[in-house]
């Protein structure tokens, strides 16, 4: 039984380390204070956060930019 679950978790640690990713700074948007309750990615690769005091906004990665939702 453990060597079964051995060889799962080796197999989903193989899945797992083929995708890639970059991490990226984002910059604060003005005027808000930057503590996230909630964050989402949006089909079209812009993100969408939820801010602790009520805000939800939108950041362009592209033009590097905040908007209100």
């Amino acid at each position: 039984m453990i060597r079964q679950l051995s060889y799962f978790a080796a197999l989903g640690i193989g899945l797992a380390s083929g995708a890639s990713f970059t991490v990226e700074k984002m910059p604060n948007p003005p005027g808000v204070d930057p503590q996230i309750g909630g964050v989402d990615t949006l089909p079209d690769g812009k993100v969408a956060a939820v801010f602790h005091r009520g805000e939800l906004m939108i950041f362009d990665p592209v033009a590097k930019t905040w908007s209100k939702f």
